[in-house]
Order: structure tokens, then C-alpha cells, then sequence
């Protein structure tokens, strides 16, 4: 462990710190000053269906051609950003929707051009008349991902299925005898199905098709709100009913005379972040309660330097606050022990599914099967996979399987469909009880809950939850929690859940964010490697008039149980980082003018493996971390400053000296995304663009 020591190459740890120039962080491509970049303008339009004038989400507009693309949001809007001035030929396209060209749409420098309202026909049916080839589950979707709902017909059987389940609405469907069975052109071999030919009737499926689920998805690009008016019983029935969050309250500031210390359990979740910009991208404004700032602070990568040795490695970075003079900014980061994905252990998973009536809203469980399809891509052959699936009650639908028999796990996927209500604790404890059974020591050894939370049968509490599957916890079965939905979602359920259960919570918007958490972040999401982590600031009050913490408000430790190892404290994956940020103001400098010791920032964690074996680090914080102006910080201090401000003013914290406005944010979040070619900055300025349309309403909080 080492405090960075940025402007005199001093390390206050004996060496192991280093300065900001020697820090080897990962290269960021950088634009060449010497050659100007292409201009660029932008495209948007609203896509509706032609036989309802209802909007599409989830069609796609694309630039022929290029790379450049977007998808339509829940209103059918759309926004294709940096497309190069000229001519360019746009496709329109949407399952179960003939695709639209528009060619030699004018793009003018810094400019959006407006396709206005885009219309798609429906494709009449797609209809199943002669031989169909089945090998295995691959080969069905792809004939049935050519239409959201395929109508299936054959000798007076009918049968309705959408996506990926059609396949399995295939497999099942009773064919009278052999003599039928050679007529449609199946054999069974075992259980496969094999045949020739693949014929549709009605409306041909155009080529290019876009196979997408439909739903929301993310490309990159900031959907725009439409601007036609909301229908009249719009503010009559609330877009997103029942929303469950909790008040934690907010940190306020601290004399430092009467308590000099600040301690808090880590936290690696983002999914606070997440549900914000699902709020803010469907043009509402997220209830103060649904934002949790170190959750904002979390989502970004900082791009702190990893070790593969050290089990934490510290930085420290600060400055006075651009927004108010007579306060600091000092911004305490953690970084994990990193391991290549090649060297993880083995991993026991039991997934805990969610399919009740709930789950049909918005193709929640589509979603939710799209993500552990993905996650199954990335598995290895010796993990082991099982799944239970819950609505009235609980039922174990794929034994304990090797990875390596894949088609066998993604039949249990596919037989996965909503009804019913949701009773998630019997489906936890049935959950646990697998994972009691596969449990291996030296291997990761989890429970990950799919759902939206909105337990209404059996045990609703996350406390009674927890305390009939603590004993499972304390062996090191991990709980994390994934949740879907906006509307009818319970955020406070799963997010007691994945924190008191030693894992961790997660919200999932679309394929794109499911593809970040179970592909790129694979690894830190099963390996843990320290549990009960604790961290505790102690200000110097010499030299530290006064402190306040942003976020952390429900993961606040007591300072005297920093050292009791029976406290719960929060759980850190590998190449997990920890990102806190603290607003100070100091004792008048001339009372202390040689006084350069800001504090002490100390670490307290059990061994994954060990839970009795606990390890405590410290370092010093001094003022030679501190930066002679804000802009001579690094870009990632300051994005980390903007995502704080900005989750600050959302929940209405921003009642204290030191705070931004909307407008100040968006300017250095834009110039931040420039500087530093972040797809994360660009988001968080668009995010934050898309909240100043709804200044007025903030200030009425």
C-alpha cells in the first residue's frame, strides 16, 4: 500500500509511492494539435410504427457505409452524433419491420439534420410452410430472431413465441405420428432435429434485418427526447409506478474538533448511476433517493495503476474546488489486486432467476436471458452452472452442470418464461441450498439474483431474507444482485441484498450495460479479494478545520468499530477501485504555516479465503498531495469531481458551500470528453445536458 506522493517525489511510505510523472497509466489516444479533425454534424428523427402511429424502441439508425449508429429510445427517438459533413445514405431498421433507406441525406458542419417522423410497415407474418432444420438451439434462432413473434403453423398446431424462446416452443410441439413428422420434413436424432430447407410466406423478411431483441438498447449515442407533446393522461398515470428506494439521508459537514475521523465500508457499485441515466434518458428526473453519490464517484475509471502482487495500492490527488475558493477537493483511490482472467479460480454459480408476471414488462426476462447468454460465452469448461427460477415458488430448473455441456445450460435459458407473482425468498433459499451443495473451497463459490425486486410473496424484507441465509455468507457463498426494470422495481431490496450478502448489486438497462458487467468486468464480478473492508480518514484538526464526505451515507461505519473484524464492512473484486472524495476547509493558514500533515487514511480487510486472518495498512495524506489549481490536476481527478457535483445536485445536496451548477458541469464534463477521448465523460455530459432541461423542477425539491 502507498500514498502517491505527485509534486515532490516524496513517498511518506518508504518508497513504494511514485510520482505522477513516473506513474506508468495506460496510454489514452490523444488528438494530433497539428491536424484539424474532420467537421462533423448529427442526424436524428422519431420512428414509429405505420399501422398504429405508435413510437418503436429499439430500431436502429445507421450510416451505410460507416460505423456510426444509434438507437431509438421508448419515445422512438434517436441521435446519430460525429457523422462527417457530406452526403450520406441512412438505413432505418426494426424487428419485425421492413427496413427504410434514405439516401443522400445532407450532413452540414455542426448541424443536426431532422428525418423527422420515420414511419416502418410491419412485417405482415413470417410463417413456417415447409422443412425446418433444428440443430441444437444456434439454428432455431436464427430462423426466429428474423421477427419478434413468429406464427407457427402446422396441421392445425398453433403455437406463439417470441426471440429465442420460439426454439423452444418448436422442440416441444407435438407432431401426430411418423408419417407427419417426414411430411414437415423433421426427423429426431436423439434430441436433435434435423431437415433441409428453411421457406416463409406473406411479406418477405428483407435482407439486413436487424436481429436485435427489440427494448431498449445502448450504442454509445445519447437518445433525444421527442418533442411531440405526452398524451393528455400522461401526469394522470406515473411513467414509472412503484419505484422503491430509501432515504440514507446526507452527510453534513464535520469540525474536525469535535470528530476528526471518517469511517466508511468501500463500495464498488454503480448502480445508482445506471438508474439515473435510465430516468434521465426517458426525460424524467430521478427521485433524490434513487442517487447515491459514491455510486457516480464509482462508475468511472480513474485508470489507476494495478498490481498483481499488492492486494491494495492508494492514490491520493486534491485541489482547491473551482467552485468555491475557500474549499479543497481531495479524492482518496483504491485500486484492487488485479488477476488475468486465465488465472481465476474456478467458479461455482447459481443463478437465482426472477420470471414472474413482473418480468414480462418491458422484455425484463429477455433481457435478463440475453445477459446470461453472455455470461455463459465467458465461462470456462470446468466452472460448474446451475439455475433456479421463482415466481409463486421456487423450482430448480438445471442441475449443477459443467460449462463445457453448454447447449444443455442454454436449453435451461431458453425454457425460462414470466408468470406469477414473486416470492424471492424461497427462490434465495432454494438458491443457496444448490450452491451449499456444489460448494468447493478454493473456488469462487456464488449466488447471483436476477430480478426487479418487488418481492410480494413469503418473506419481503431484505433483513428477513438475509438472516435466514446468513450462515451461508459466513462460509463465503457470495450474494450478488442484478436488477432489471424501470416501474414495479425495488431498488432498495436487492441493493441490502448484494451489500449484506458479500457480493455486490447491479442495474442492467440494456445488452450494452449486461456485456460491461459480464464480459469486461468479469473477473472482479466472481473473484473477490478481500472481504469486510473497512477505510478510515483521520483529519489532522491542526491543520483540518472541517470535513464532509460525499455519498457513503449507507455504508457509514461507527469510528470505534473500525477495528471490530465482526462488523460488515464491503467486499472488493479483483481490479475493483474505490473512489472517495472529501470536501475540507482549513484552519487559518497563518495559525499553522509549517504544517503539512493533512491526516492518515488507513485500510482494514480479511483474506477471501480466510476470514480470520485480517490485514491493516495506513499512509499518510499530506499537502503535497494537493495540486497548486484544479486545472493542473489529472482529467480523471476532475472527472471524478464532475460525476460527484453532479450526483450532489440530483439529490438536492448542493445546500452547502462549494457546490457547481448544471451549467458549469456540463462545460467541463465536454471539455473532458474532448481532452481525454472518453466515451464515459461524453455520456456524463450529455446525462447532465439531458437534466438542465429540468432546472426548474430540481429547484423545487
Amino acid at each position: 500500500s502507498y500514498v502517491a506522493d505527485r509534486y515532490t517525489g516524496s513517498d511518506p511510505l518508504g518508497g513504494l509511492g511514485q510520482t505522477k510523472a513516473d506513474r506508468s497509466t495506460k496510454e489514452i489516444p490523444m488528438r494530433d494539435s497539428g491536424n484539424a479533425p474532420l467537421p462533423t454534424g448529427s442526424l436524428t428523427g422519431i420512428i414509429i410504427d405505420s399501422a398504429t402511429g405508435d413510437p418503436i424502441a429499439g430500431a436502429t439508425a445507421r450510416i451505410l457505409g460507416g460505423t456510426n449508429g444509434a438507437v431509438s429510445d421508448l419515445q422512438g427517438r434517436f441521435f446519430v452524433k460525429s457523422i462527417v459533413v457530406g452526403s450520406c445514405d441512412v438505413q432505418i431498421g426494426a424487428i419485425g419491420y421492413l427496413n427504410r433507406e434514405f439516401p443522400e441525406v445532407l450532413i452540414e458542419p455542426g448541424q443536426t439534420a431532422d428525418l423527422d417522423t420515420i414511419a416502418l410497415s410491419p412485417v405482415v407474418e413470417v410463417r413456417l410452410i415447409e422443412e425446418l432444420q433444428v440443430v441444437g438451439t444456434r439454428d432455431v434462432l436464427e430462423v426466429f430472431e428474423v421477427s419478434n413473434q413468429v406464427t407457427i403453423t402446422r396441421d392445425n398446431e398453433h403455437s406463439k413465441a417470441s426471440g429465442a424462446d420460439a426454439a423452444d416452443a418448436i422442440k416441444h410441439m407435438p407432431l401426430a405420428n411418423a408419417k407427419q413428422q417426414r411430411d414437415a420434413g423433421v426427423t429426431e436424432k436423439g434430441n436433435r432435429y434435423t431437415t433441409n430447407r428453411r421457406h416463409y410466406s406473406g411479406t418477405a423478411v428483407p435482407d439486413g434485418l436487424n436481429r436485435r431483441r427489440p427494448g431498449k438498447t445502448r450504442s454509445g449515442e445519447i437518445p433525444m427526447r421527442p418533442r411531440h407533446p405526452r398524451r393528455p393522461d400522461a401526469d394522470e398515470h406515473p411513467r414509472f409506478d412503484a419505484m422503491f428506494f430509501e432515504d440514507y439521508g446526507l452527510n453534513p459537514w464535520t469540525d474536525t474538533r469535535r470528530d476528526n475521523r471518517s469511517t466508511f465500508a468501500a463500495d464498488v457499485d454503480d448502480a445508482s448511476y445506471v438508474l439515473t441515466r435510465s430516468y434521465l434518458e426517458r426525460g424524467e428526473v430521478p427521485p433524490p433517493d434513487a442517487v447515491r453519490t459514491e455510486e457516480f464517484i464509482n462508475h468511472f475509471d480513474y485508470d489507476y495503476d494495478g498490481s498483481f502482487n499488492e492486494t491494495f495500492r492508494v492514490f491520493v490527488e486534491g485541489a482547491t474546488s473551482p467552485f468555491a475558493p475557500q474549499v479543497d477537493l481531495v479524492r482518496i483511490g483504491i485500486k484492487g489486486r488485479e488477476v488475468p482472467g486465465y488465472h481465476r479460480q474456478d467458479a461455482n454459480l447459481v443463478f437465482v432467476v426472477d420470471r414472474s408476471g413482473s418480468m414480462r414488462r418491458e422484455d425484463r426476462l429477455g433481457l435478463v436471458k440475453d445477459a446470461l447468454r453472455m455470461l455463459l460465452r465467458q465461462l470456462r469448461p470446468n466452472d460448474r452452472v446451475a439455475i433456479v427460477a421463482f415466481d409463486t415458488r421456487a423450482e430448480i430448473i438445471l442441475r449443477p452442470t459443467a460449462v463445457h455441456h453448454r447447449h444443455e445450460i442454454q436449453r435451461a435459458i431458453n425454457r425460462l418464461y414470466a408468470n406469477g407473482s414473486t416470492n424471492v425468498d424461497h427462490g434465495l433459499t432454494l438458491g443457496y441450498e444448490l450452491a451449499d451443495d456444489m460448494f468447493t473451497s478454493g473456488a469462487i463459490n456464488k449466488v447471483m439474483l436476477l430480478s426487479d425486486g418487488v418481492a410480494n410473496t413469503g418473506r419481503t424484507q431484505a433483513e428477513q431474507i438475509l438472516r435466514r441465509i446468513k450462515r451461508y455468507a459466513d462460509k463465503g457463498i457470495t450474494l450478488s444482485t442484478v436488477g432489471v426494470g424501470m416501474g414495479n422495481y425495488n431498488d432498495v431490496l436487492l441493493e441490502k441484498l448484494g451489500n449484506k450478502g458479500n457480493g455486490g448489486y447491479a442495474y442492467v438497462d440494456s445488452r450494452e450495460e449486461a456485456a460491461r458487467i459480464f464480459i469486461e468486468k468479469l473477473t472482479g464480478t466472481l473473484q473477490v479479494i478481500a472481504r469486510d473492508v473497512k477505510i478510515q480518514v483521520t483529519f489532522n484538526p491542526h491543520v483540518v478545520a472541517r470535513y464532509r464526505l460525499l455519498g457513503y451515507e449507507n455504508r457509514d461505519v461507527p469510528d470505534h468499530k473500525f477495528r471490530d473484524d465482526r462488523e460488515d464492512g464491503g467486499e472488493i473484486g479483483a481490479g475493483h477501485q474505490v473512489t472517495a472524495i472529501y470536501q475540507v476547509e482549513y484552519v487559518r493558514e497563518h495559525r499553522w504555516p509549517r504544517a503539512n500533515d493533512l491526516g492518515t487514511v488507513a485500510i482494514r480487510y480479511k483474506d477471501p479465503d480466510n476470514t480470520s486472518r485480517v490485514h491493516e495498512i495506513t499512509g499518510k495524506i499530506s499537502r503535497h498531495h494537493m495540486a497548486r489549481s484544479f486545472e493542473r490536476t489529472e482529467d480523471a481527478f476532475q472527472l471524478a469531481i464532475v460525476g460527484g457535483e453532479f450526483a450532489e445536485i440530483l439529490r438536492r445536496a448542493n445546500v452547502w458551500p462549494g457546490h457547481a451548477s448544471l451549467a458549469e458541469l456540463e462545460h467541463m464534463a465536454r471539455e473532458l470528453a474532448l481532452r481525454m477521448e472518453s466515451r464515459q465523460a461524453d455520456e456524463l455530459a450529455d446525462l447532465i445536458r439531458l437534466a438542465r432541461q429540468h432546472t426548474d423542477h430540481l429547484a423545487e425539491w
